[in-house]
């Protein structure tokens, strides 16, 4: 009878595991602040000034960390999933607006790795920056957002045994896999992003006005470039997207209106013109850049 009853309750006990386990999968109720070395301040969000972390203590969402000269830190969403700060690093930890049990963190300047178990589901963690936002993060990642001149801004993302998804306007990079790295930059006013292909193979995709966006195939030194400008009349959103082989030759160019079903062009070496209505009608032989507010780019190295 009592082996029975303990065959029965170690069968519960299976069950009862099974049914724990699931929930391992979701974030700490509040994340810690641990392994601080040299400068790390902390700043609650009713806080109107910022104080030294305390290693070891959790702090509640809305809580902005930074980092110093030589100072690290590490934020534990979880004992899986950890955030590790780098020196001159600012960054803020929020549970998602759409779901409690997710996180974003806003990514202010500097460098962090993200180390991910592999079942994270793909909104678990979101990372933002002014250029574009990381999420799908497995494994082990790393994202640098830096201020340039006249208000741009860098950010690159490298892949270690790990990958994830970026997201940006006009743009996204569905899978960036291990051994990879994505450089951008985008102008202030985000009238221009440049995407890079530092390493690896990915493909990049952009809406072009029709149901299905255009799916590139990236390799190292490939690049592209996104300019976007309001037409003058109507002031609709006018995107041109210009595409750069490995070899530094043009591929692709098109353009089209956002948020209408109508592809303007395709070509490796014109961008669209404005008609009166606002939308793209003609193409001339105009490299984007020209007559525009867009820089002209000529070889990546130049900005990277």
């Amino acid at each position: 009878m009592r082996i029975e009853k303990a065959a029965g309750l170690a069968v519960m006990g299976i069950f009862a595991l099974a049914t724990v386990l699931p929930a391992q999968t979701t974030f700490d109720p509040l994340f810690r602040v641990t392994d601080v070395k040299g400068v790390c301040l902390v700043k609650k969000s009713d806080a109107s000034t910022s104080v030294p972390a305390i290693n070891e203590k959790a702090y509640p969402f809305g809580t902005v960390i930074q980092t110093g000269e030589g100072g690290k830190a590490v934020v534990r969403l979880s004992v899986e999933d950890i955030l590790v700060l780098a020196p001159f690093t600012e960054l803020t930890v929020f549970a998602a607006d759409d779901a409690d049990s997710n996180r974003v963190v806003h990514l202010t300047k500097g460098e962090v790795q993200i180390v991910v178990r592999e079942d994270l589901t793909e909104k678990g963690l979101v990372v933002e920056t002014p250029v574009a936002s990381g999420e799908a993060f497995h494994g082990r990642c790393t994202i640098n957002s830096t201020p340039a001149k006249d208000g741009a801004w860098y950010m690159t993302v490298t892949t270690a045994d790990g990958s994830l998804r970026v997201v940006g306007p006009q743009f996204a990079v569905p899978k960036i896999k291990g051994g990879s790295v994505l450089k951008l930059l985008s102008t202030e006013d985000r009238g221009m992003t440049m995407l890079v292909n530092g390493a690896g193979d990915y493909k990049m995709e952009f809406p072009n006005g029709t149901d299905t966006p255009v799916t590139i195939d990236t390799s190292t030194h490939s690049s592209v470039r996104i300019w976007r400008e309001h037409a003058p009349v109507g002031g609709k959103m006018v995107v041109s997207v210009f595409v750069v082989g490995s070899n530094g030759k043009g591929k692709e160019n098109f353009s089209f209106v956002a948020g209408e079903p109508l592809l303007a062009a395709e070509s490796a070496t014109t961008t669209p013109d404005l008609s009166a209505t606002g939308s793209v009608s003609t193409i001339t032989a105009v490299l984007p850049g020209a007559g525009t507010n867009a820089p002209v780019v000529k070889k990546e190295e130049s900005i990277f």
